[in-house]
């Protein structure tokens, strides 16, 4: 690490506050227009302008601020570490972590049966289908019902986390294994 690498990490992690804020505000639009709202504007505006000229908004929300927290978080592990490697790791930790909240709204959304009409919704669809495909077959989209196809993929992601926990503690029987033997089986 540099010189003034510790620095420049204090600098980083005020500007993803101010993103954070920033984003906050948008919820209530009438925060954008105090004096506290109008300083975080100014401070964030020259560097979320050229990120939302490259990603433009999807079903009505601005994605130019979670980009540029990501983007920051990786340069902030690049000025740690010097390594590249780690700083893309950090790039793709954090998409797959936005693709298992999307994911897991996706489930929110079928079973509370939102309006699957409105833009969010629709957003949230075509983004977590390609994660859902895989198990159409085994769960097929029913009109009017919960669609299971996202739900059996968190799942399974939960079964193989406790298949490779146990892998690594090979002294405990595997999860979900019962010992079922013609002589355990009562016929009574």
């Amino acid at each position: 690490m540099f010189p003034g690498a510790g620095f420049i990490q204090i600098l980083i992690n005020i500007l993803i506050l101010l993103l954070i804020v920033r984003a906050i505000f948008s919820w209530f639009p009438q925060m954008l227009y105090s004096e506290a709202g109008r300083i975080i504007v100014v401070a964030t505006e020259w560097y979320l302008a050229p990120i939302r000229r490259v990603i433009p908004s999807a079903g009505g929300l601005d994605l130019s601020f979670l980009v540029g927290i990501i983007l920051l978080y990786a340069l902030q592990a690049f000025i740690g570490s010097a390594n590249i490697v780690v700083a893309l790791l950090v790039i793709v930790r954090s998409a797959l972590t936005f693709c298992i909240i999307l994911v897991l709204i996706r489930v929110f959304f079928g079973f509370f049966q939102m309006d699957p009409w409105h833009p969010i919704t629709q957003m949230i669809m075509q983004v977590t289908e390609p994660f859902a495909r895989p198990f159409r077959q085994w769960f097929p989209r029913r009109p009017r019902a919960f669609d299971w196809a996202p739900s059996r993929r968190q799942t399974g992601r939960a079964n193989r986390a406790s298949i490779s926990r146990w892998a690594r503690s090979p002294a405990s029987p595997p999860p979900c294994t019962r010992n079922f033997s013609p002589r355990s089986i009562s016929t009574t």
